[in-house]
């Protein structure tokens, strides 16, 4: 490629897949001009954004997920304390926004680069690559770049937009006013089920708190996406860097093998090796809890793929935290003696308890006693109500539950072994649990439930004095002391979801015009290919 001169046949693109200083080396610069000036060099790497890789224009965040981001900027009107904004609009403008701002006023600090982003240096084509930029090879009259694809970010016309639609839907504006500390925390990165959704993401959750070897962190559950999430959100957080909070990482749970809750634990290995490639001892590993099956995933990835990963973690199979439930072993016979010291001494949990749910086989429901203000922290995974979780829960300080379908649709979450949100809520009352949290919606719902709002209303009192019932979204950040906060807020998101439900409606194309598929005329012309399917246009 080098010596050729063939116009057909010399090389035309080169996609470099490569870190930003190397590209900046002298010696891979003197490498590159060896090729035809005439080369188009397409660069893909990352960069960084606050110690965080990230596709990035200009040093800002080019995720594609619009949808989600929209969302959390409208939850961040309505209470800015539990609902931050992520990396991609976490900047002064968005951070000031209320219901009171003028929205002739909101200015975008990012010079967002549109289309194709072109420049020269030493006589080579530099492309800046980005979602959705294609380059066709065939056929030869149309080879070359195409940005029509490209979707630019996020307005500000749509995010002014945004602020009247959530004034007008009615909603009240909860004061920020979180008591707790910022060690502290139980954040979600994923509140739906089975695959991701333009506005939820599969299951992640993140619990953190203060022991005596600094912030630890518990991730439960880390399905698709859960790492790019909270990297996300970290990135957007200034009272602790993103580092810490991987390093902080020393316990995983992993509730049965279904893969929306467990296909993230990937990229967490694979960023904990990039802080610490080589750790010796225990204390240095990420403790990774999970059925056996799983476990032999991890193991088999490892050897044949990720070799550099195997120092990375220590497992222990979940059938070692099994309880009868008449009394409770303690954590001592459980582990070996070096692990209990590590699980007690550094990482401050009292014990580990599980029980068989039926879902799937292998599937667990956990309850985890910490020395932290969490106290006993109790999570479902996914299962049919199950009387054995809620006698190991009893009197926990905190149950999160899976609700993935609606009440009307009991024959389904029978069929397919979930829970209605009045049977998660149930269980929360036979345990009596002090809050409840509950998440892993169906991806029908990005909304609140109907009947969520009118059962968790009706049933709150009756679970334990001090209870208060959370209806999760993706991006919910809560300390201890915020769980009345969040409670206090479902009425304003009922009442924002319901208007978005009502404006998607009005703008609908009439069935008789598109035969049996009814989409916004956005959603149509949004879909590549849609057009193709019959009975969409006549």
């Amino acid at each position: 490629h080098i010596s050729s001169t063939d116009s057909m046949s010399s090389l035309e693109v080169m996609v470099h897949m490569t870190p930003k200083e190397i590209i900046d080396s002298n010696e891979y610069r003197s490498w590159l001009k060896n090729f035809c000036p005439d080369v188009e060099h397409i660069i893909l790497n990352s960069g960084e954004v606050n110690g965080v890789s990230v596709n990035n224009i200009n040093g800002v965040d080019e995720s594609p997920f619009r949808d989600f981001y929209l969302d959390c900027i409208a939850r961040n009107l309505i209470c800015k304390s539990i609902y931050p904004v992520p990396l991609s609009w976490n900047t002064e403008s968005i951070k000031s926004l209320s219901l009171n701002s003028d929205v002739n006023n909101i200015i975008r600090e990012e010079n967002y680069i549109q289309n194709i982003d072109r420049s020269k240096k030493e006589g080579l084509n530099f492309v800046i690559g980005r979602n959705m930029l294609t380059y066709t090879i065939a056929p030869f009259t149309k080879r070359g770049f195409d940005d029509s694809l490209i979707r630019n970010p996020i307005s500000i016309e749509e995010v002014s937009q945004l602020v009247k639609d959530v004034r007008e839907s009615g909603v009240s504006e909860v004061g920020n006013f979180s008591s707790g500390s910022d060690d502290d925390r139980l954040i979600f990165a994923g509140t739906g089920s089975a695959i991701p959704s333009k506005v939820r993401n599969v299951s992640g959750m993140y619990l953190s708190y203060q022991t005596k070897i600094g912030m630890t962190g518990i991730l439960l559950d880390p399905g698709e996406g859960t790492i790019g999430n909270l990297l996300r959100m970290w990135a957007a957080d200034e009272s602790c860097s993103v580092e810490e909070r991987i390093r902080s990482i020393k316990l995983v749970w992993i509730s049965h093998p279904h893969a929306d809750h467990h296909l993230g634990i990937l990229r967490l290995l694979h960023e904990k090796s990039k802080l610490e490639p080589n750790p010796v001892t225990v204390e240095d590993k990420i403790i990774i809890v999970a059925a056996d099956p799983i476990l032999d995933f991890l193991s088999e990835y490892t050897n044949n793929n990720a070799k550099e990963l195997k120092n990375c973690f220590h497992c222990l199979s979940a059938n070692r935290f099994l309880e009868k439930l008449d009394v409770k072993k303690p954590l001592d016979t459980k582990v070996s003696p070096d692990i209990r010291a590590h699980l007690q001494g550094n990482l401050g949990l009292k014990n580990i308890s599980c029980v068989f749910v039926n879902h799937c086989q292998h599937a667990y429901a956990v309850s985890i006693e910490t020395e932290s203000d969490w106290g006993t922290f109790a999570y479902s995974g996914d299962c049919r109500p199950s009387d054995r979780f809620a006698k190991m829960a009893e009197g926990c300080d905190f149950l999160v539950h899976e609700a993935t379908f609606e009440n009307e649709l009991r024959e389904d979450a029978v069929l397919k072994k979930h829970c209605t949100v009045s049977e998660a809520l149930k269980i929360g009352k036979k345990a009596k649990a002090k809050n409840i949290i509950l998440t892993h919606f169906s991806q029908r719902y990005p909304r609140i439930q109907d009947d969520a709002v009118a059962v968790g209303e009706k049933d709150a009192s009756k679970i334990g004095a001090e209870s208060n019932i959370v209806y999760a979204f993706d991006g919910l950040v809560l300390n201890r002391k915020d769980i009345g906060i969040a409670a206090s807020t479902m009425d304003s998101m009922r009442k924002y979801y319901d208007f978005k439900e009502r404006e998607k409606e009005k703008n609908k194309i009439a069935p008789d015009d598109v035969g049996k598929v009814s989409l916004t005329s956005k959603e149509i012309l949004n879909t590549p290919g849609l057009f193709a399917v019959e009975g969409v246009l006549h």
